[in-house]
């Protein structure tokens, strides 16, 4: 734990915290201002969610066509794998419900490339911080002790793990909350597909459930990043 302590309550921890998240809190509200048109609104929005379900026959009914095509010269199989692996998956969606509502902040962070850079930066720092016992010459020194090897590397991975999820958590956090003071509410109970970007996602999840994946696949990312740098 001692290690913990050392990285998480350094001064430069503690700052390179406020600057990233100073940063993005900064740069996402200066996008939100920026940005007009980036997605469907008003009478184009409920005319999307009206046609949704006639858009889901029409992939559909491309993919059959296709299909009876892909039998004549298809000789693998391939192609018909594929056209039914889309059938089975956009079948999923039969049911869902869409609700128009305020989609222009879940859009913005979706392409938000600051964010996930901030995420990478916040990485690398606590990898900086790991080195300073290599650049006082001082690593053979902690090896040498008894929690030296094997339980350093062990804490090490778990304090990398939790920085990538707590860096993650807290840009989609920072994004999320200034969109609803900026844009309006979202509306994180709503369909994925709701948000006209999102009408080719072939899984039936919520909005609040798309930004908790998201979360852990970048702090995934990240984690893996910090191993291999």
């Amino acid at each position: 734990m001692s290690e913990l302590r050392r990285i998480f309550f350094s001064r430069r921890m503690l700052f390179a915290w406020f600057i990233g998240l100073f940063l993005c809190g900064v740069f996402f509200c200066y996008e939100c201002g920026s940005t007009k048109e980036i997605t469907l609104l008003g009478e184009e929005l409920q005319s999307y969610v009206d046609n949704y379900s006639g858009f889901l026959q029409s992939v559909k009914d491309n993919a059959e066509n296709v299909g009876m095509l892909a039998a004549i010269s298809d000789r693998t199989g391939f192609v018909k794998d594929n056209i039914d692996k889309t059938l089975a998956d956009y079948s999923r969606l039969e049911g869902i419900t869409l609700v128009a509502g305020e989609n222009k902040g879940i859009v913005l962070f979706s392409n938000f490339v600051l964010g996930d850079a901030i995420i990478m930066a916040m990485v690398l720092v606590v990898l900086l911080l790991f080195a300073e016992e290599k650049n006082k010459g001082l690593s053979l020194l902690v090896r040498c002790t008894k929690n030296g090897r094997s339980r350093l590397v062990l804490e090490r991975a778990g304090i990398l793990a939790v920085t990538s999820l707590l860096a993650s958590f807290l840009v989609t956090v920072v994004c999320m909350s200034l969109s609803h003071v900026l844009c309006g509410d979202p509306g994180f109970g709503r369909s994925l597909q709701s948000v006209p970007e999102f009408s080719l996602c072939a899984f039936p999840i919520t909005i609040g459930e798309y930004l908790m994946l998201t979360i852990l696949l970048k702090a995934l990312a990240a984690f893996t990043f910090g191993v291999f740098v």
